[in-house]
């Protein structure tokens, strides 16, 4: 829910936005292995997660230097 917010939305670049849906998909496959009482795909989509926020704030980083 918190994606769909104008807050979310700081830049309109097509890599922003590009990771954005990439962060998206990867909180939707975290959501599905849960619902699925999967630990070790959650555990994984965790991850994925935590690493699309890490790729997405060097993006910013680098954006803004």
């Amino acid at each position: 829910m918190i994606a769909q917010t104008a807050d979310w939305k700081i830049v309109d670049t097509p890599e922003y936005v590009r990771q954005g849906d990439a962060f998206i998909q990867a909180i939707e496959r975290l959501l599905e292995a849960a619902g699925d009482e999967n630990g070790d795909a959650a555990a994984l989509a965790y991850m994925d997660v935590t690493l699309k926020c890490v790729h997405c704030h060097r993006y910013m980083r680098r954006r803004w230097k």
